[in-house]
């Protein structure tokens, strides 16, 4: 029998308030300048400007008579959020546009976003990811953006040109866009490997390891030289470190590009596999089984937090971490202040078994989050508009380097950093200081003012930060086909999401009660096979289905 309309509505209700349950929540010194600016009519296909009404000036391309106001609930991850601040303030005073921004912890944003879903009562914007935001939709929650085409030229031009027409059609419910994705438009190299403290490499003589097995005995080798202290850990959880070894040694699922999910795509067989069912996963079991059990992996692993573990990497405590790169500059700032040589650096992808070549699966260029509008919202079509904006070159200059003679300057008709602002010298800082680049409104990332703070302060301090040469050996090795983006899920029918959901969290359930067993040393390795087909018969091969019957219809 078919389903009609408000039942599917009915289920994918149903499946997004399980779905949200699982989501846990990226300068040069002055030179003359020279001002080559775009104008305000170059900057914005969309023609979006309201003209100056009253003879009053406006200094923007898109402007409101009449205030718009909405709010906007997002995650709180390193820094806080707040609505007084450059950005924001610079968009009340010439876009005539309020925003108040609801931050919300990134630990809690789950909870409170599955909680809003399920009583209906989504804030005006919100962030998802891709999963959630095709869930939502179907539920009949979310604006329909393809029916303002009109209102969001230059979005589109990015979503549909050719680098990124493929994702897109991952992202579409039934044909249809319902978010607006966090791109980026220059993006430091990062992704998931191990960063060991190179320092103790040379102290103990120990060769940087090129494979897994390598690796393991430098690790005995520290250990053996500092009994007192552990080796490495994680945060988030066991899954996240299972997943950012997994797909080196032959195997994939969750880790830091798949969160929760445990289905990969599996170039080799140009197929989706549930991770856990596959054979070479226990590779991975194995090896942090050992660590365990020889006092290498901290005992508190799957309780430790991202403070903990940079309180202990910064200590001394642990030398090594497998998570992304980009946190080494962090590590080592905080880390010479104990000790002057010390520093942490990246480990290129490691080898495994009898492979010769390495492999490891690294963030796609674009996030996995998407700001969506509650079909509920006020002057929803203005809504879009002043999103498109966001993503025209007026826009990612605001939301990335700031206000001209505040936060930067024109050198060579390029934005420049001022001085005054790279001696702040943290990414994060500054982006607390003045609402800029990740983790706050910007829609089309420019991590370029990231890089130029640390050249900027490199070149002072004749010590570069380990991220400049770290950004330059991922490139490299993307080019290489060493680092491989992680591909969009293909786009899921509502029916097919509701099945995913159900099959996940269960799956989920069962792996997350006993991998620790196996872990521990609690369940034996000898188990792990019936455990992996356990797992299989009760839904992994199901999700595998359903996975590439989706990817099918790409094809």
């Amino acid at each position: 029998m078919r389903r009609t309309k408000k039942n599917a509505k009915r289920a994918a209700a149903v499946a997004l308030t399980v779905l949200l349950g699982m989501q846990c929540a990226a300068c040069a010194a002055g030179e003359e300048e020279q001002d080559s600016r775009p104008t305000a009519a170059e900057q914005t296909e969309s023609g979006q400007g309201e003209g100056e009404e009253g003879g009053q000036e406006q200094r923007c391309s898109l402007y409101f008579d009449e205030t718009l106001s909405f709010t906007w609930m997002i995650p709180e991850s390193d820094i806080p959020l707040k609505d007084d601040i450059l950005t924001l303030n610079w968009i009340r005073e010439n876009m005539n546009v309020d925003i108040h921004i609801m931050a919300v912890p990134d630990s809690d944003y789950s909870t409170k976003l599955s909680t809003m879903a399920g009583t209906n009562a989504l804030p005006d914007v919100v962030e998802m990811d891709a999963s959630m935001m095709k869930t939502t939709a179907s539920a009949g929650m979310l604006l329909n953006l393809s029916e303002h085409e009109s209102s969001m030229p230059d979005y589109l031009k990015l979503m549909e040109g050719e680098e990124r027409a493929a994702n897109t059609a991952t992202y579409k419910h039934e044909g249809n866009l319902y978010g607006f994705q966090i791109l980026e438009d220059y993006r430091i190299g990062i992704a998931p490997l191990p960063v060991i403290r190179m320092d103790l490499l040379e102290k103990y003589g120990i060769e940087t390891p090129a494979s897994w097995e390598e690796l393991y005995d430098a690790m005995l080798t520290l250990k053996e030289k500092d009994p007192e202290h552990y080796v490495f850990s994680t945060r988030n959880g066991i899954k996240y470190l299972i997943g950012n070894m997994a797909y080196s040694m032959g195997a994939g699922g969750y880790g830091a590009t798949q969160s929760e999910f445990p289905v990969y795509y599996e170039p080799d067989e140009d197929r989706y596999i549930y991770g856990p069912g596959k054979a070479e996963f226990k590779n991975v079991i194995a090896y942090l089984a050992n660590a365990y059990a020889d006092g290498l992996l901290h005992q508190d692993y799957n309780i430790m937090d991202r403070t903990m573990m940079t309180s202990y990497l910064t200590s001394g405590t642990l030398s090594l971490v497998i998570d992304n790169t980009t946190f080494s500059n962090a590590y080592n700032e905080a880390l010479r202040e104990l000790e002057s040589d010390a520093y942490f650096d990246m480990l290129d992808p490691l080898t495994y078994g009898d492979k010769t070549t390495a492999r490891q699966v690294t963030f796609s260029k674009d996030w996995d989050q998407f700001s969506v509008i509650s079909v509920k919202a006020k002057r929803g079509e203005d809504i879009v508009k002043f999103f498109n904006w966001l993503y025209t070159q007026e826009g990612e200059l605001l939301t990335n380097y700031g206000v001209e003679g505040e936060t930067y300057k024109w050198a060579d008709g390029q934005p420049q950093l001022l001085d005054a602002v790279c001696e702040i010298g943290n990414y994060s800082t500054l982006r607390a200081s003045y609402g800029l680049g990740t983790w706050y409104i910007a829609r089309l990332v420019n991590e370029k003012t990231n890089m130029d703070m640390l050249k900027y302060l490199g070149e002072k301090t004749g010590d570069l930060p380990v991220n400049i040469s770290q950004s330059e050996r991922i490139q490299k090795l993307k080019e290489e086909g060493v680092l491989v983006s992680v591909p969009s899920f293909p786009s899921f029918s509502a029916q097919e999401l509701e099945r995913i959901t159900t099959l996940v969290t269960s799956l989920n359930a069962v792996f997350e009660q006993e991998i620790d067993k196996f872990i521990t040393g609690m369940r034996s390795m000898d188990d792990w096979d019936a455990f992996a087909k356990e797992l299989n018969n009760m839904g992994g091969s199901e999700l595998e289905e359903i996975y590439n019957t989706a990817y099918s219809r790409l094809k």
